[in-house]
């Protein structure tokens, strides 16, 4: 990913220059595993790249980029244990090697360490990043929420998908871009308009990422092949085939998810009418439409040409394999 790539590089070098030796190891061990795992160091990137975009110091900025990473992270461990999920980027997630107690209290101390790197912003600034990140906190608990209340109902809407994953994963990225604004002392109309960029790109990259759950090559993804499906979670795909599939294949949809089973038949039963009616082709051009929103928005951020071109080539870069 070139075009974060030396923000990238700062964010792994501090990362591994701080990790946790501590006599803990119970505690501690799986907080280095995680962020040892490879990773793009995406929202942090973003945050400071979008500091650059108002000629601000990305090294004043670097400690509040890791804490969104710590942030991140921290969600995803206690994401896995509330999905069951057996893998994380390809490794065992943190409940599966140790065990879920050991995963929940990780996660926290995580969250607390995040908090900790921001001690030292100035007290006016340090209001403004703390307000930022509890706000997105509170919409990313939010979102999960959702997650899984969705998965128990039966009569949920497209749109409620689309509220969902912008609390859950978008709220995050949009967040990480208006972090890096206001650490800039980027005007609020700028920094805002930077956060719907940011929340519109989350919503092109969840569209992606389930996309890629039942399209996308195991090895390649980190995840357990259709782990959405055997989860009963109600994606995109799921929502653009019931806008398409006659009664017969609205009713076997509905089937399919209303069991819970490790059973293969279940995976291939809902690929089969997923292809069947062409919903990758649908939920292409949803990417594409949220792509292009995202450049919309950063169309009204005043800033560095150069470095706002190169939020495009990120996104460019990270979507072009499916358009």
């Amino acid at each position: 990913m070139k075009s974060l790539s030396k923000y990238q590089l700062l964010i792994e070098e501090y990362i591994k220059k701080n990790f946790f030796d501590k006599m803990s190891e119970n505690i501690y061990e799986p907080i280095n595993y995680v962020l040892s795992m490879t990773a793009k160091r995406v929202r942090p990137s973003l945050c400071l790249l979008a500091t650059e975009i108002f000629e601000g110091d990305i090294y004043k900025a670097l400690k509040p980029a890791v804490a969104l990473e710590f942030f991140h992270n921290f969600t995803l461990i206690h994401d896995d244990i509330m999905d069951k999920a057996p893998l994380r980027r390809g490794n065992l997630s943190v409940h599966k090697k140790w065990n879920e107690t050991t995963a929940i209290l990780s996660g926290d101390l995580l969250l607390i360490k995040a908090y900790q790197l921001l001690e030292g912003l100035e007290p006016e600034l340090f209001y403004k990043i703390v307000r930022e990140l509890s706000n997105t906190g509170v919409k990313v608990c939010e979102g999960q929420q959702m997650d899984m209340s969705l998965e128990e109902n039966s009569e949920a809407i497209f749109q409620q998908y689309i509220e969902m994953i912008q609390h859950k994963t978008a709220a995050l990225i949009g967040s990480a871009l208006k972090t890096g604004a206001l650490l800039a002392e980027a005007c609020e109309e700028d920094a805002n308009h930077l956060y719907e960029t940011g929340k519109n790109i989350g919503i092109a990259f969840q569209i992606q990422d389930d996309l890629l759950d039942v399209f996308g090559q195991t090895e390649r993804i980190g995840k357990k092949h259709a782990g959405d499906i055997y989860g009963n979670k109600k994606t995109i795909l799921y929502f653009k085939t019931l806008a398409k599939a006659k009664e017969r294949e609205r009713e076997e949809l509905f089937y399919w998810y209303s069991i819970r089973t490790d059973n293969i038949d279940k995976i291939y039963a809902v690929e089969q009418i997923f292809k069947k009616l062409h919903i990758g082709e649908e939920v292409k051009k949803e990417l594409i439409r949220y792509r292009q929103k995202s450049l919309d928005c950063l169309s009204k951020v005043t800033g560095n040409k150069e470095k706002k071109q190169a939020l495009i080539e990120f996104l460019d870069e990270s979507l072009i394999r499916l358009y």
